[in-house]
């Protein structure tokens, strides 16, 4: 019975946890590839496993265990109605409110069958309880099968499914899953028609006080916020590590995988991670990630990530702990998974849903670790080990202050700055086990922090801050006060001079000196009126190389980023440009497609999710979508710049196929004096039909053919693979 209850829960598990990633990846095309697509979409499993645990917990209490065991038979049947598994309203666009549209979309395409699946969990060990098992008293370890079920698929998915699988395909594998699971169920429910029993009650009489005493609403509350503030956490995490890299599977389901780990060490019948050891770690991680968020981008990728992913499971392994160590009796199993369930729907809410429209900034993940700090359970570690915690402030001065000997700026500032994380964390740790309140300190904690983010703030003279759905923007001076700067998240998408000659020069990306100004003004030595699509508005540098009778469309799917941009405070581009310009807003590749068919002389690919070109804009797809909108003697131009990802390979491939003629130009060096100037490092690519054009570009101003990768395969929109674009993590 255990084998086959614990390989049922697993295999539910593995299909509820596989589609997560599946069907986001299937509708992020509609979204812009912004990482709230994840969040949302998050949200929507949260409340379709809140209704599944509701579904399960009343549907036993009115029908009794063995009429709802016929129940589940027939409403597991009914989800073959929905397979295979396909996105629903492909052309459905509500750039007003992306949140509901999306929620619609996933509602109508995967909320009935993942609304049965989510059952399965509760249902099964509440049927398990009700055997005559003698395990049947505490059916919680089944909880660890599920859990890891959960954890298989969300690790299998950007590792093994993701490269090696489409997405037509994994949707029939799933539906093959689906099947299984049916039937694995159907003999779970002929097992609970078998045993014994033959009542509704669970056979085992609680044992102790404690688990004869029914939960009250103090309880309730408590499990429920337990559950609440890791979720929020969870995604206050996974947004703040996509920001700056690329909304994918694998920086979804990695932080998901760390928070489902916890779920199967606590509730493991001997969990190998004691209760006592998260406690005592704990104080030590919740410093850094506050450290780290005011910091921003200057901190490397292979520091900034395993602190925040280490935060998020020692503060998940504290609260799950809780939450295991106050579990009801079997007899209140259904209740308690739902208030559980209820907590992460809440927390989902709270970020997908409450947070972008509340606040301006990613305030929800400091105030998670804020929770965190104030949900801390009371532990008494006995007398600080004062020694201990004098090795650690040593240990971390030491680095401090050991860089400076290697003699090389880089290094002398990342091991300071890990000197000094070091450093605060043993700080606060040792305060906070010498007191031991953990309302005080977490209100303590909670003040230095927004003091710290209201610090910053006036430090990097912030401006203007928004934010929506697509993520936050703020406007700011750099340190001169000399240029005002545009952040989109963390990522730096323009920036204008206040005053004096640069004034109306376009800088960062797309100075004159730079490949795409470099570029720009070799055409316009054979002048003509140009039709010219830009997808990204930024700032609307680039309309500073418009000429009287150019046409310039931005495609911008923000209505916020247009805002700014004709902002005349901060920047002028659009006003001042003698070109007539045009915004179009909407998801760039939606809009451009509805645009007159070989009307561009130019399609610039600017617009960035996450620092880097969203995935739906790289595909066989959109690429015959946006030849089709070019002149035959037409351009496209990609900027492909990021620290993270290397999209070469993929336009190589995309050119080769289709028998044109790719040039690259890596302005990777910039000097300091340059950087100082707001100019920065850039990649471009320009892909076109070989001849003149391209062959005067091909020997100018250091432009090189990009050949293909061999073995490279295009992306299309049913199969794409950004892990094997990854690179190597670097030092800045």
């Amino acid at each position: 019975m255990i084998l086959l209850y614990s390989a049922t829960l697993l295999l539910s598990a593995g299909l509820l946890f596989s589609i997560q990633p599946m069907f986001s990846k299937m509708v992020l095309p509609l979204f812009g590839g912004t990482p709230g697509v994840w969040n949302t979409c998050m949200f929507f499993y949260q409340t379709a496993l809140l209704a599944g645990y509701a579904l399960t917990h009343f549907s036993i209490q009115k029908l009794g265990v063995k009429r709802q065991v016929v129940l589940q038979v027939v409403l597991v049947a009914t989800g073959f109605l929905c397979l295979p598994i396909a996105v629903s309203l492909q052309g459905m666009q509500l750039t007003g409110q992306p949140d509901i549209g999306l929620l619609i979309i996933l509602i109508l395409s995967i909320g009935w069958p993942f609304l049965i699946i989510s059952m399965t969990a509760p249902m099964l060990q509440r049927w398990f309880a009700h055997s005559a098992h003698t395990d049947a008293h505490d059916p919680y370890f089944l909880y660890s099968a599920s859990n890891a079920g959960s954890l298989i698929a969300l690790l299998c998915y950007p590792i093994l499914i993701e490269p090696l699988l489409p997405l037509s395909m994994q949707s029939q594998i799933w539906s093959v899953g689906y099947g299984l699971l049916t039937v694995m169920i159907l003999c779970c429910a002929v097992m609970v028609w078998r045993s014994p029993g033959g009542s509704d009650a669970v056979h085992d009489e609680p044992q102790s006080e404690s688990e004869q005493r029914s939960p009250d609403f103090i309880d309730r509350i408590y499990w429920f916020l337990l559950a609440m503030v890791p979720s929020s956490l969870l995604l206050g995490t996974t947004t703040y590590l996509t920001t700056d890299v690329a909304a994918i599977p694998l920086l979804w389901v990695t932080p998901l995988a760390i928070y489902m780990a916890t779920f199967v060490i606590v509730f493991a019948r001997r969990p190998w991670l004691s209760r006592e050891t998260m406690l005592r770690i704990q104080p030590f991680i919740l410093i850094p990630p506050i450290m780290l968020i005011l910091w921003g981008k200057k901190v490397p990728i292979f520091v900034n990530f395993p602190i925040h992913l280490t935060a998020l499971f020692i503060h998940a392994m504290v609260c799950h702990g809780q939450l295991a160590r106050k579990r009801p009796h079997a007899r209140h199993l259904t209740g308690f998974y739902l208030w559980i369930a209820a907590g992460g729907m809440a927390g989902g809410l709270f970020n997908a849903l409450i947070a972008p429209y509340v606040f301006k900034t990613t305030l929800e993940y400091p105030l998670a670790i804020m929770a965190v700090a104030l949900l801390r359970p009371g532990f008494i570690s006995g007398t600080p080990r004062t020694r201990r915690y004098a090795y650690g402030l040593i240990l971390g001065l030491f680095i401090l202050l050991s860089g400076p000997l290697a003699g090389d700026r880089e290094v002398i500032y990342h091991f300071g700055m890990i000197g000094i994380l070091i450093a605060s964390s043993v700080f606060a740790g040792y305060f906070y086990t010498l007191v031991n309140r953990p309302i005080v300190l977490g209100i303590l904690f909670s003040i230095a922090v927004f003091a710290g983010l209201q610090f910053n703030d006036s430090q990097q003279k912030v401006l203007h801050r928004d934010r929506s759905f697509f993520g936050p923007l703020h406007v700011r001076y750099d340190p001169t006060d000399q240029y005002a700067l545009f952040y989109h998240g963390t990522t730096l998408h323009g920036a204008q001079g206040r005053f004096g000659g640069e004034h109306n020069r376009p800088l960062t990306y797309f100075t004159v000196s730079g490949p795409l100004g470099q570029l720009l003004y070799t055409l316009y030595e054979h002048p003509k009126p140009r039709n010219i699509a830009i997808t990204g508005l930024g700032v609307g540098s680039i309309a500073w190389y418009g000429k009287s009778g150019d046409l310039i469309d931005y495609y911008e799917i923000d209505p916020l980023v247009e805002q700014t941009a004709r902002d005349e405070r901060f920047f002028s581009f659009l006003k001042d440009c003698p070109a007539q310009v045009r915004t179009i807003i909407g998801d760039a590749r939606l809009t451009l497609a509805q645009a007159p068919d070989h009307s561009y002389d130019l399609i610039i690919m600017d617009a960035f999710s996450s620092g880097s070109i969203p995935v739906h804009l790289l595909t066989r797809e959109a690429f015959d979508m946006a030849l089709s909108k070019m002149k035959d003697d037409g351009l496209l131009i990609y900027q492909i710049t990021n620290r993270f990802i290397n999209l070469e390979p993929v336009l190589g491939a995309l050119a080769e196929e289709n028998g044109l003629t790719a040039i690259i130009q890596r302005h990777e060096k910039v000097t300091e004096a340059e950087k100082k100037a707001m100019k920065m490092p850039s990649v471009w690519v320009v892909i076109g039909q070989p001849g003149k054009t391209m062959d005067i570009l091909k020997g100018a101003h250091g432009w090189q053919t990009l050949e293909a990768t061999p073995g490279f395969n295009a992306w299309t929109d049913d199969y794409s693979n950004l892990l094997s674009v990854i690179r190597r993590p670097r030092w800045d």
